[in-house]
């Protein structure tokens, strides 16, 4: 007897020593497609594509266009596969393809809106996050009904048809400098591009902006992948769990990262880029003791406490990427964003690995406890440190251009001295 009888004889399979069911959705097996094998190619495309757009003046909506339809077909494909390795492999062509639209997207926002008004609209595009994950849950009547394979058929479907609206309805913008005057930029060789972008990220806060951010998605990513196995493994399979999840994350998640936006842009008129900081570092220590709650309480309290979560804690995303943007110079935006991206996909898609290990020295609820508030109060302490730091330097900067005045009229003053003087000794003459 061998280990393929499991797919014939469940029962005997499983009393026999040699046989070993490790494709669980908390297993190692489920981690690597969830984590490293789409995550990390994710973030390396992300870097390539931020580079290219910086380097060459593409036409960034139908390159948007193309990514989209490309990775249409391999979510169509996904559901073709039969063995694991074919599903690894489609996973990491989503990877890939997927890795475009941020930047892309990121890039065409950029040119589109002003600095004042661009947490709003990268908080609005990242609706489409909790849509998606909201629509993932809700498919379940599909997979149930049909099987598996067409929960990925129809997100195919769904993804060729926005792909293709996307091509028609997108209009590429004007590549403008806001601290330009409106003027057209100049592209700049490769090695200057590339020197560019990591001195920006020799700053400190900037640093510490994308360990936090890491942490952040991290937190996130471990919660995304696990919540429905979490619910099902503590709670049986009573509770609606593919329910509630699938309207928890859009009700909460666009209210929050709307309300995220709006704050952070009207706190930055007044008090500039560190002002978003405080949005950062709020929402993640507000999220916190919800995220225990939804760990803790039994349904539907549980989810009660998740929608709340959502509503404090996703505020986030839009907010740390107009911070990233706004501390790299604009010239540089897409490659600057694309590295963003590299690091906090590299810290936070490799998380969920520690799961399994965890769990087993611990438990499931612990282990998600440590993995899921708990990466969310490390982001929010290393938010707060690029925090003070960037108002530490704020002030530095204010008080060297007050010194700078104060020169600058004690240089006029003796000028206007020595000209009243040089016109007193003429008169005299």
């Amino acid at each position: 007897n061998n280990c393929s009888d499991y797919q014939t004889n469940r029962d005997k399979c499983l009393l026999d020593e040699d046989c070993s069911w490790d494709y669980s959705a908390t297993s190692v097996y489920y981690q690597i497609l969830a984590g490293p094998a789409f995550i990390v190619t994710f973030a390396i495309s992300s870097l390539l594509t931020g580079l290219l757009l910086s380097l060459y003046t593409l036409k960034r909506t139908l390159l948007l266009s193309i990514c989209a339809l490309t990775w249409s077909v391999l979510t169509g494909l996904s559901g073709f596969c039969n063995q694991y390795w074919e599903l690894l492999l489609t996973r990491i062509g989503l990877g890939i393809f997927q890795a475009a639209c941020t930047p892309l997207a990121g890039s065409i926002m950029s040119d589109i809106f002003e600095e004042k008004n661009r947490g709003v609209a990268l908080g609005f595009y990242s609706w489409g996050v909790y849509f998606g994950y909201g629509l993932a849950f809700a498919s379940d009547f599909i997979i149930k009904s049909y099987g598996w394979r067409w929960g990925f058929w129809s997100a195919s479907i769904l993804s060729t048809i926005v792909s293709f609206l996307s091509l028609l309805t997108v209009r590429e913008p004007i590549r403008r400098n806001d601290k330009n005057n409106g003027r057209l930029l100049k592209k700049k060789p490769y090695f200057k591009i590339l020197k560019q972008v990591l001195k920006s990220y020799m700053q400190l806060p900037l640093l510490l902006l994308c360990i936090g951010a890491g942490l952040r998605q991290g937190g996130g990513l471990v919660w995304a992948y696990n919540a429905k196995a979490y619910f099902r493994k503590l709670h049986c399979d009573t509770t609606g769990v593919g329910t509630y999840l699938s309207w928890v994350p859009v009700v909460g998640g666009t209210v929050g990262v709307f309300a995220g936006g709006m704050i952070s842009d009207g706190l930055v008129r007044r008090l500039g880029t560190r002002s978003r900081l405080i949005v950062l570092v709020t929402c993640c220590f507000l999220a916190a003791p919800f995220l225990f709650g939804t760990l803790y309480l039994s349904p539907p309290w549980a989810f009660l406490s998740l929608l709340f979560s959502y509503i404090t804690g996703e505020m986030w995303f839009g907010v740390a990427i107009a911070v990233a943007m706004e501390m790299v110079p604009h010239e540089i935006a897409s490659s600057g964003l694309a590295l963003y991206l590299f690091v906090i996909n590299i810290i936070g898609g490799n998380i969920n690995l520690v799961l399994p290990s965890l769990q087993t020295l611990t438990s499931l609820q612990t282990a998600m406890a440590i993995l899921f508030p708990g990466s969310y109060l490390m982001a929010g302490s290393f938010f707060l440190l690029a925090g003070i730091l960037l108002s530490c330097r704020s002030k530095r900067s204010s008080s060297s251009y007050e010194i700078n005045e104060k020169a600058a009229l004690i240089i006029q003053d003796d000028d206007d001295k020595t000209n009243v003087d040089l016109f007193t000794e003429s008169e005299e003459i």
